[in-house]
């Protein structure tokens, strides 16, 4: 029953036979007529419709969700004025896909640069990095060098061991 877009309650089309242009098309009653004409008049919405009370907005959103809705939810106040309710909607909507995003990025970031894979710990990104290329005949080249620590150590050479 949750699932249910009606809440259990078998769906009635409100609309009756006068939903179909071909019915309609075959004639009606003057009541008919009058019942069309309500039905038409009452699928205009007033101006401030739809309503969002807060009763509403406190039972549709879940306490998490209103605390951090709170900064976007002045922003898109703020913006209303200037660009309008639909366009406020859209570009809060957007910032806060972007700021989503960015907070991704920066945390994987994060993680590859502080939490790479030592020879104590392999659960982490392996972060290796080329040296650079010595040529003869440039400035850099100091004829072939050994390093004094072997290749690949992921730390070892470091440990309080």
């Amino acid at each position: 029953m949750a699932s249910s877009n009606s809440g259990g309650v078998k769906v009635m089309n409100i609309g009756g036979r006068v939903m179909n242009e071909r019915e309609r098309l075959i004639g009606m009653l003057d009541e008919e007529r009058a019942w069309r004409a309500r039905f038409l008049k009452s699928q205009h919405l007033a101006p401030d419709e739809p309503l969002m009370s807060k009763e509403y907005y406190k039972h549709y959103y879940n306490p998490f969700r209103r605390f951090y809705r709170v900064p976007l939810n002045a922003f898109e106040r703020l913006l209303t004025p200037v660009v309008g309710a639909q366009s406020a909607l859209v570009i809060r909507y957007c910032t806060a896909k972007i700021l989503m995003g960015m907070c991704a990025v920066y945390g994987g970031w994060y993680y590859y640069n502080y939490n790479t894979a030592t020879w104590m710990r392999q659960s982490a990104w392996r972060k290796i990095q080329t040296r650079p290329a010595k040529i003869p005949g440039t400035k850099d080249y100091k004829g072939l060098e050994k390093p004094p620590k072997p290749f690949a150590t992921f730390g070892f050479e470091n440990s309080p061991i």
